[in-house]
């Protein structure tokens, strides 16, 4: 590992994301390290009759993969993943001292969804013209915050039920009062109404 990356083992900082490529019997876990210009540094092949599923080759994947690290010595402190279940229940409970985060592109593809969904009700067409804004605030909720403050990310995201009604001032929660954006151009703005019965999905 000192030669891959130019640095003694016992120093790195290991924040590690993976890739897997779904190929119905086979699946292939690409372990990469983000502070390292995401360098595919780990693949790790499982095969569906070793497991029983897809679902369960994929956990399987990444408990190879962790396995692999630890015998070179690696401890992973940060693990960014898909939305994985069963996957977060293992890390949850096997590997407590690493921090678990889903990946936000995978987060606001599900969101994206239920809101094409949502926009398919009679009465909230408008909900479509807002999807790609939803989105890119779900990524500026997650940016603009460090890492570990998840009540302050969660006040961002609470604000959009406000601010698509065009009320961007005094929010409910202490944490983010006002939206952080300057002048508006003009647009369709969503009643409580219409949106009301997706909140629960979303939030």
């Amino acid at each position: 590992m000192e030669n891959l990356f130019g640095k003694p083992r016992k120093n790195l900082n290991h924040n590690i994301c993976f890739t897997n490529k779904l190929l119905h019997v086979f699946v292939m876990y690409c372990f990469s390290c983000v502070v390292f210009g995401k360098y595919n540094f780990h693949s790790c092949l499982s095969h569906a009759n070793e497991t029983g599923g897809s679902q369960q080759m994929e956990l399987e994947g990444c408990k190879r993969s962790f396995q692999f690290l630890k015998l070179l010595g690696l401890s992973i402190s940060v693990f960014i993943s898909d939305r994985h279940r069963s996957i977060a229940k293992w890390i949850r409970e096997s590997c407590p001292s690493t921090k678990h985060y889903f990946d936000i592109w995978h987060v606001a593809r599900t969101i994206t969804k239920k809101l094409l969904k949502a926009s398919e009700e009679k009465g909230c067409e408008v909900i479509s013209s807002w999807i790609r804004g939803i989105r890119k605030h779900r990524y500026w909720c997650a940016t603009s915050s460090k890492p570990g403050f998840g009540s302050l990310i969660s006040a961002k995201w609470h604000s959009f039920l406000r601010h698509v009604e065009n009320k961007h001032k005094y929010h409910p929660d202490p944490l983010y009062t006002d939206c952080n954006h300057g002048d508006l151009q003009r647009r369709k703005w969503i009643k409580v109404g219409n949106f009301q019965f997706v909140v629960t999905s979303l939030l």
